[in-house]
């Protein structure tokens, strides 16, 4: 028996996703493992090698997770779970109003990219932009 982690996925919140997943390959390990694993990182910050046992190899798990990036599947699943979350709290399912925000960072004495100056607080670095929905959830799609 698989030891129980609070990344795990409920049955009910594995239906909600599992039809977003396209996969085409053959695995000997069931695709919830595979994301329980992806999850059990991401949330405890952990590097993909300290993967404890009973999870996937930490090889396979990276591998779904990179393809899983690069063919938008993890922003798939953001949408439609905003999308779900939106309409159980009788809001409509697509944002009609947005938020943005910006905040200025300082650049580390190291960083070679090119920075900029802002004028209002009289910081040298960058500037970041934020767009939220009124729930507070990203709409740009560059959340993390």
């Amino acid at each position: 028996m698989q030891q129980l982690y609070t990344s795990d996925l409920t049955a009910s919140q594995w239906q909600g996703i599992e039809k977003l997943i396209c996969v085409k390959r053959k695995s000997i390990w069931p695709l919830q493992h595979i994301i329980e694993a992806i999850f059990y990182v991401t949330k405890n910050g952990i590097v993909w090698r300290d993967l404890p046992e009973g999870f996937p190899t930490w090889q396979t798990v990276y591998w779904y997770f990179r393809k899983w990036a690069k063919d938008d599947t993890w922003l798939l699943i953001a949408n439609e779970l905003t999308v779900l979350h939106r309409t159980k709290v009788d809001k409509k399912p697509l944002p009609r109003v947005a938020i943005i925000d910006s905040q200025s960072v300082k650049n580390s004495a190291t960083a070679t990219k090119q920075i900029g100056f802002d004028g209002g607080k009289l910081i040298k670095g960058r500037k970041r932009f934020l767009i939220v929905d009124t729930m507070g959830r990203c709409t740009s799609g560059q959340c993390s």
